[in-house]
Parts: C-alpha cells; sequence; structure tokens
C-alpha cells in the first residue's frame, strides 16, 4: 500500500475495514495512527488534501480480501469493520514504527538478492532501488 500507492506509514496503520469501498474499488484516507504519551491515537490526516480516496487495482483489492478473511478467521467474533485494517496478531492496531522497520528490512532483502543474482541489466545500479533518479 505504501509502495504502490503512496500513503504515508500512519495513514495505513490508520485504515479501518469500513474505508474500503469494494463496489467503487476505492479506499478512504481519514485516519492515521499517531503517537502520543499515551500510546497509538488516531486522528484526521496532515491536511486536508490528503484525505482522500485511493483508486485500487483488482489484484490490491483481492490481496485486501483475503487478509480480511484471515483476520475474521484470527479474531472470531473480536473482529469488527471499525477495526484497524493491519494489525498485530492481537487484534491491536499496528505501530507506523513497525511498518517503516519492515519495508527497510524489506528493501535490504531484495537489494541483496538483485546484487548477488546473475546478469543485471547493463547500465543498472542497486542504488537505483532505493534512489531511482539515479542512473
Amino acid at each position: 500500500m505504501i509502495a504502490l500507492h503512496g500513503l504515508r506509514r500512519a495513514e495505513v496503520a490508520g485504515l479501518r475495514w469500513i474505508d474500503l469501498d469494494t463496489d467503487r474499488r476505492e479506499l478512504t484516507i481519514a485516519c492515521q495512527l499517531v503517537h502520543t504519551d499515551h500510546g497509538l491515537f488516531p486522528c484526521p490526516p496532515k491536511s486536508a488534501s490528503s484525505q482522500r480516496g485511493i483508486a485500487l487495482d483488482l489484484g490490491t483489492l483481492r490481496l485486501l480480501h483475503r487478509h480480511e478473511r484471515a483476520q475474521r478467521g484470527e479474531l472470531g467474533t473480536d473482529w469488527s469493520p471499525s477495526a484497524p485494517m493491519f494489525t498485530r496478531e492481537n487484534g491491536e492496531a499496528i505501530d507506523p514504527d513497525y511498518l517503516s522497520y519492515r519495508f527497510h528490512k524489506l528493501v535490504r532483502c531484495y537489494r541483496s538478492c538483485i546484487t548477488t543474482a546473475p546478469g543485471p541489466p547493463p547500465g543498472w545500479s542497486s542504488r537505483q532501488l532505493v534512489r531511482p533518479h539515479v542512473r
């Protein structure tokens, strides 16, 4: 969601199932999770223009449906459409910092794989993965 649709990590952490309109294939960004002295707190996105709809392709919609079914199965009667879309195993909201950690870990792993794979395209650099403007 972050890489494909340009969402901020706090926006992804703040997504709820009620924000997903499957008929229109759209995800509404209406909330973000921020750190406070009392833990994670839902609040409106950074700016008025940040409250927006994101058009979803069929592949992303299918993945979200699969994730929803799995989450319903794990949480049982504790599942709610107003609950966070992405949670820890116990159903609590996921910390935006954890999303950053996982994303950076994924990038490091991918970078390692492509730099050790035989035959990268001529003139291509692994730095382009992190800084795509580098040629």
